[in-house]
């Protein structure tokens, strides 16, 4: 596992296999599951936060990308996750 300042107050930790989890200042909001695609929040965060998944999606996803909108809640529980098995995480349906 990788962790890469990818901005101010922006940070992402990158697995083994590939999948990534962003953070803007200490929450995760968005990030990228090999076998899901890219994701952000729902929820409503501040305005520099907004900017930083909106920055990040631009710069990593492709132009047309289905980006998938979750809840706060299950990015926490991904990362948790993440945490305990970066090397094997994935996301079963």
């Amino acid at each position: 596992m990788k962790l890469k300042n990818i901005g101010s107050n922006m940070t992402e930790i990158i697995a083994d296999n590939g999948s990534k989890i962003m953070f803007s200042y200490e929450t995760p909001v968005a990030g990228y599951l090999n076998n899901y695609g890219f994701f952000r929040t729902q929820t409503k965060h501040s305005v520099t936060t907004t900017k930083h998944i909106n920055k990040y999606l631009k710069d990593n996803a492709e132009e047309g990308s289905i980006i998938a909108e979750l809840t706060q809640d299950m990015i926490n529980t991904w990362l948790d996750v993440f945490n305990n098995n970066p090397n094997d995480f994935t996301w079963n349906t």
